[in-house]
């Protein structure tokens, strides 16, 4: 069996990512981060928001530099 991913709701990531509710559902809604929805919540994957932050993290670096 294949390791399923760890889906969490905005409000959880919220906590564990210290963005805010409005700005993680805008990104949903913007399909920028993996996630479903069950009929009116948002799951995001953990991972996948992880990996998406830190992408950006980089490329804010790399904006820096240039």
């Amino acid at each position: 069996m294949e390791n399923l991913p760890r889906m969490i709701s905005l409000k959880e990531a919220a906590s564990e990512t210290g963005l805010s509710y409005y700005c993680l559902r805008n990104l949903c809604l913007a399909n920028k981060i993996v996630h479903i929805t069950s009929g009116n919540k948002f799951l995001v994957n953990a991972d996948k928001l992880a990996a998406y932050l830190n992408n950006e993290e980089k490329d804010e670096e790399k904006d820096a530099k240039t």
